[in-house]
């Protein structure tokens, strides 16, 4: 397994990122975080605390899925 995750690569648990979104020509096009318990991907940083989805990830203790968010909160499900 290799171990050259770059240094800034968070990860709270079940979240990790940033990671980096690339376009069709492979030029970095924006940076998103990954919940790896349901799959959401977001290039909302705020993931971080928690996933929006499913709850996991969160840094001492869970959140709902709705806790805090409302629905024109931005994200992606990709």
């Amino acid at each position: 397994m290799a171990t050259d995750t770059p240094r800034l690569q968070e990860s709270t648990g079940s979240v990790t990122g940033p990671h980096d979104g690339r376009d069709s020509d492979g030029e970095l096009d924006h940076r998103y975080w990954r919940c790896e318990r349901c799959g959401l991907e977001t290039t909302d940083s705020r993931l971080r605390e928690g996933c929006f989805r499913c709850g996991g990830g969160a840094v001492g203790g869970g959140r709902t899925a709705a806790a805090g968010r409302s629905p024109d909160a931005g994200g992606s499900d990709a």
